[in-house]
């Protein structure tokens, strides 16, 4: 994914989260990506990205989950401050940042992080990651759909995708938490971050006894 991802234009940052950035992934786990582009630019990088995992059959489908790539989750630059999708309570989200696992980034790691300092009142010994920039010269495509053209593009490739989307039962059923806009795509069947903070908070009041420390 990593040097795909140097071949597709305004990508920014592309980051390995969920279970697999946790080492907590199973054999029938698929692999959950984050990508953040250029601004302007999100479903541009989207439909790039998607044709190119069809292509090397890497896209997650209902048929085939295992060890196939899903970008459920993607912004532009212009979206890093994530704190209007975090709960005030918000353990699982807290977390999830913390262990973002980038595999391609071209300086905006770092700016994210920045973008939600948050995360040091809440995780205070935490440190975010060493990374080594990927190059950030722009490639012939990239330059050529930075203008008029690439404005109508983008424009058109969003209409299809956001609609698309908001239409899916899928994405319509109590519980959903998705987000199709110009900016940013959340796409998750069902948002567990609630039921999660409310068993976090129960064990955390349980009183530690030798028998728990034990097991």
């Amino acid at each position: 994914m990593k040097f795909s991802a140097l071949f597709i234009p305004f990508i920014k940052n592309v980051s390995v989260i969920n279970s697999l950035s946790f080492s907590n992934s199973t054999d029938r786990s698929d692999i959950d990506i984050l990508i953040v582009t250029a601004k302007n630019r999100l479903w541009t990088v989207r439909a790039f990205t998607v044709l190119l995992l069809e292509i090397l059959n890497q896209n997650k489908n209902k048929w085939y989950q295992a060890n196939k790539f899903c970008l459920g989750f993607a912004f532009d630059e212009n979206r890093l401050d994530l704190t209007k999708i975090k709960y005030k309570k918000d353990i699982d989200f807290t977390y999830w940042l913390s262990g973002l696992m980038p595999v391609c980034d071209r300086g905006i790691y770092k700016k994210l992080i920045d973008e939600n300092e948050w995360i040091y009142q809440e995780l205070p010994c935490w440190q975010p990651k060493e990374i080594i920039p990927a190059p950030v010269n722009k490639t012939r495509l990239e330059k050529f759909l930075s203008g008029q053209f690439g404005d109508k593009l983008e424009k058109f490739l969003a209409k299809i995708q956001i609609n698309k989307i908001l239409k899916d039962p899928i994405n319509r059923r109590p519980g959903a938490s998705v987000i199709a806009d110009s900016s940013m795509m959340k796409l998750h069947a069902f948002d567990g971050r609630k039921e999660r903070q409310n068993l976090w908070e129960e064990g955390i009041k349980r009183p530690l006894t030798r028998k728990s420390l034990m097991r």
